[in-house]
């Protein structure tokens, strides 16, 4: 028995974790939308950090793609993929939630 609790502990902490990531892609996403040439602007490095600056370009945006590897790619596909990143998490929450199910059917006695 304890054993499933340990384990629906830590399924919980996934689903939590995963919920985190989908907010924050779509408040990447709602910062995209925002996004516009700006001669003197503060951009924010996270939290409550700034930097003040322009925005040259609007339309190509940088990805990190590792190792400080940087590609350049259209708004448009940058929304597309933060998209599909939203709806693969939203495809792991769903089997995460499945699996809680399960053990918590299995765990309530049956009549």
């Amino acid at each position: 028995m304890e054993n499933s609790n340990e384990l629906l502990e830590f399924l919980y902490s996934q689903l939590e974790a995963i919920q985190s990531k989908i907010l924050e892609y779509e408040l990447i996403k709602s910062f995209i939308n925002e996004l516009k040439k700006q001669e003197d602007t503060y951009i924010n490095l996270g939290g409550l950090i700034f930097v003040r600056g322009s925005i040259k370009d609007d339309q190509n945006l940088l990805i990190n793609i590792g190792r400080n590897i940087f590609i350049e790619k259209s708004r448009d596909d940058v929304l597309k993929l933060i998209d599909d990143i939203i709806n693969k998490l939203n495809q792991d929450l769903n089997e995460i939630r499945t699996k809680i199910n399960q053990i918590s059917m299995k765990k309530t006695p049956q009549p």
